[in-house]
């Protein structure tokens, strides 16, 4: 009986000590409006850990409607110039997920650049989350 108590004890210990570090959880998001780039100013503290960023943009014309030309931009979390993580991608309404890895702690900005050019005022608009 004395041992299936040290068992519970030290189940017990295990779990007040490992739930926190497995609940930590870093979720921030932020929308923007493309016409060409946008320099972040949303801060985003980052620790040293497996980071996703998730982006919805679409494509609209100048009066607001969807267009069905889909333009090209890129995302880029920012952190200097020798620390960014930056993917190409497309405006078409689907939400997109990219696995960046383990990044380096610190603070980071989301950057955006319209790849495509038009005539018409076409704009990208849409969100991005940030997660660890």
């Amino acid at each position: 009986m004395n041992d299936i108590k040290k068992t519970i004890l030290a189940t017990i210990s295990i779990a007040i000590i490992a739930i926190p570090m497995y609940a930590h959880a870093y979720s921030k998001s932020v929308s923007f409006d493309l016409s060409s780039s946008i320099k972040g100013t949303t801060k985003f503290s980052l620790d040293s850990a497996k980071t996703t960023v998730t982006v919805d943009g679409n494509t609209y014309y100048a009066s607001g409607k969807v267009s069905p030309d889909k333009s090209d931009y890129t995302p880029d979390l920012y952190k200097s110039v020798f620390t960014n993580y930056s993917f190409r991608t497309q405006a078409t309404g689907v939400t997109k997920t990219y696995s960046l890895g383990t990044i380096s702690a610190g603070s980071y900005v989301l950057n955006f650049t319209k790849n495509t050019t038009n005539l018409y005022g076409e704009r990208i608009k849409g969100s991005a989350t940030v997660k660890q």
